[in-house]
């Protein structure tokens, strides 16, 4: 998991091996006040999973700044981030060499609310050989 923090005009990278209050307090960053969870699921327009797409989050810091959190697709063509602060936030998938973007769009602007999990889907198209 890659947590990227951006504070003013520098950015700093934190390598975060398990997300939550633990992770958060070993990195130095503010837990997000209400958080909640995002779950990406990411298909093909034949509905088969897509494994190892890039999917990410930025989100607004309890002090107004910029973070990212970012992981892959598993087989099921899932993943989940929690510790989302709540509000308006972002969510990007980047598709592997295996697939385009399909009809969706890459980038998706979700409403996260404290307590709960909120589902987002993409789909993408596969590469013609």
């Amino acid at each position: 998991m890659i947590r990227r923090a951006r504070r003013g005009a520098g950015t700093a990278l934190v390598l975060v091996a398990a997300l939550g209050s633990a992770a958060c307090e070993e990195a130095f960053l503010d837990l997000p006040r209400n958080p909640g969870t995002v779950s990406v699921t990411v298909t093909d327009d034949a509905q088969q999973a897509v494994a190892n797409a890039d999917v990410s989050v930025s989100a607004t810091n309890n002090s107004g700044g910029t973070y990212y959190i970012g992981t892959k697709t598993r087989s099921d063509g899932r993943s989940v981030i929690s510790g989302i602060s709540a509000g308006t936030q972002t969510v990007q998938v980047t598709p592997p060499s295996s697939h385009m973007a399909g009809t969706d769009s890459l980038k998706k602007t979700i409403q996260v609310v404290k307590d709960q999990t909120i589902d987002v889907r993409f789909v993408l198209r596969r590469r013609q050989p």
